[in-house]
């Protein structure tokens, strides 16, 4: 069992006045905490080294009674989507969002574009992704293109059509924004 108070990752504090042990809140608070302050969470995942949580968030009980407020049933806390290079989880500037949402910002490849890749056999660059009529979400082939360029370009709009479909699903117009601002 979960101690029902304590220090969470030298800097949370658990105020809850029950055992947290399957506390989905209290899980999502942690989580965040560890992002934030677990050295050994930073070996694996260095793009949250620098990041924290704002003092009102420190507290469990203050992170919940927000939480309780959004719509965040099987989605995923996110600090820099309205905020683009936020490094400070805040209710201000976090949001939850569909694990698809958050799949948009991945990282480019090694050619400076998502979906692009070189086929030897081919001597070819290849455009893969989703796209708005893709039901079960996955990436498929768009074609081969000779140079680096036509594949960039036809990559770039699978993207546009991929990115436009999936804001115009959004309920939050924040996050609809944000996903929009993408490909502007």
């Amino acid at each position: 069992m979960t101690k029902k108070k304590g220090i969470v990752y030298q800097f949370g504090i658990n105020d809850a006045d029950y055992v947290v042990q399957n506390c989905l809140y209290y899980l999502r608070w942690k989580h965040m905490l560890r992002r934030c302050y677990s050295s050994q969470f930073h070996i694996k995942n260095q793009s949250y080294i620098g990041c924290t949580v704002c003092d009102e968030w420190l507290i469990f009980s203050n992170f919940k009674k927000w939480m309780m407020q959004q719509d965040w049933e099987g989605k995923e806390l996110d600090k820099d989507l309205l905020c683009p290079g936020n490094k400070v989880y805040s209710p201000d500037k976090c949001v939850f969002i569909d694990k698809e949402v958050n799949l948009l910002f991945s990282k480019k490849n090694k050619h400076g574009v998502r979906g692009v890749h070189y086929s030897k056999r081919l001597k070819k660059y290849g455009v893969r992704g989703s796209t708005a009529n893709d039901s079960e979400k996955k990436s498929r082939y768009h074609g081969y293109y000779s140079t680096l360029e036509e594949a960039k370009e036809a990559s770039n709009q699978v993207r546009r059509d991929y990115v436009m479909s999936i804001a115009s699903k959004q309920k939050d117009r924040r996050v609809k924004s944000a996903i929009l601002d993408l490909i502007r």
